[in-house]
Parts: structure tokens; C-alpha cells; sequence
């Protein structure tokens, strides 16, 4: 019988040794309650503000690329190029040439009928004026001479 006495013992001290824990567990249990949790209510505000701002920094970052793409100003477009004319296709190459030549042979027939090349100039309205007089009063004078005089 001595065997099973030591074995109720054991399990006697085993059971207040559990309940002892469990009493200090509940005390320090109840001390944290007494003295309350940690407040974590403004760091969940301040997280949620912050993940808010980032959303809504984003947001405003793709708007504004979405805006840069499709909104394009005389300032944001890229300047043309000008070709090379190593580039040109054979069709660019011939129309270039004949624009070449049709400005060389308009300088020529300038230069040669001594008057200098046409220049365009801003004439006022009152110039305008003046020239369209100058140019009927002309063609009025003009109206009776014949070519043999």
C-alpha cells in the first residue's frame, strides 16, 4: 500500500502546485486589469490615417501622370526633328530638290530683273489703304493708252 499512497501524494501535490500557478496567473491577471490595457486606439487611428494619405497620394500621382500623357501643351511636345538627308527616302529626296531649285530660280529672276528679293513686311491698315488708292488710280490712268501709243 505504500506505493499507492505515494502515488495519491504525488497527484495531491501536483493538483495545489496547479492551482497555485493558476492563482498567480489569475493575480497578475487582475493587477493588468486593475491597471488597464495599453491604449492602441491612436496608433490604429494614426495607421489608418497614414495608409488614407498614401492612398490617396497615389491616387493624385496617377491622375496627374494620366493627365501629363493625354494633355499635351505646346511646351510639353517634343520639338521635331529635322531629317538628315542621308534618311530621306528617294520620294522626300526628289521633292526636296525640286523645292531647291524652284527657290534658286526664283532668287535668279529676282536678281536678274535687278529689283531685290520680295521680303514679306507688316503693313499697317493705313498702308494697305494707301496702296490699293495708288494701285486704281493706276489702273484708271491706265484704262485709255493703248500699246501702239
Amino acid at each position: 500500500m505504500g506505493r499507492e499512497e505515494a502515488k495519491a501524494q504525488s497527484k495531491e501535490a501536483q493538483k495545489e502546485k496547479e492551482l497555485a500557478a493558476f492563482a498567480k496567473k489569475q493575480d497578475r491577471r487582475d493587477k493588468e486589469w486593475e491597471k488597464g490595457s495599453k491604449d492602441t486606439s491612436k496608433a490604429d487611428a494614426s495607421a489608418s490615417k497614414d495608409a488614407d494619405a498614401a492612398a490617396r497620394k497615389a491616387a493624385a500621382d496617377a491622375q496627374a501622370a494620366k493627365e501629363e500623357a493625354t494633355f499635351g501643351g505646346k511646351n510639353t511636345q517634343e520639338k521635331k526633328k529635322k531629317k538628315d538627308p542621308s534618311e530621306l527616302t528617294p520620294a522626300e529626296k526628289k521633292a526636296l530638290l525640286e523645292k531647291k531649285k524652284k527657290a534658286a530660280a526664283a532668287a535668279l529672276a529676282a536678281a536678274s530683273s535687278g529689283a531685290p528679293p520680295p521680303t514679306k513686311t507688316k503693313k499697317s491698315k493705313e498702308a494697305k489703304a494707301e496702296d490699293e488708292d495708288a494701285v486704281a488710280s493706276t489702273a484708271e490712268g491706265v484704262e485709255g493708252l493703248t500699246v501702239d501709243g
